[in-house]
């Protein structure tokens, strides 16, 4: 009996997101701690999720930059380059796949 096994792309946490989740912050309350671009507020959290997934990459100020390394108790070199989830190759057995 031979198996064809075909590879599918599975998403895994990125390193962001486990970095955010090390320092025991929500998402919310990551945006909480960012300051927004304008003097008054700050960002969403609907911003660190598509960082996270993928969606859009961050485009911070400096002040925005170190209240990020502050929050998640990191120096600016520890933040990845990549903020989105990583993809790795996983088998797969597809129905059908097996020669009897």
């Amino acid at each position: 009996m031979s198996e064809k096994l075909k590879h599918r792309r599975k998403k895994t946490k990125g390193m962001f997101q486990t970095l955010r989740e090390r320092a025991g912050l929500t998402q919310a309350g990551l945006a909480k701690l960012i300051p927004s671009k304008r003097s008054f507020g700050n960002i969403n959290q609907t911003s660190i999720s598509d960082w996270e997934r993928g969606i859009t990459q961050p485009e911070l100020t400096i002040p925005q930059t170190k209240a990020l390394c502050r929050a998640l108790g990191v120096k600016l070199e520890e933040l990845p380059d990549d903020f989105g989830p990583r993809w790795r190759s996983q088998p797969d057995l597809s129905p059908g796949d097996e020669e009897e």
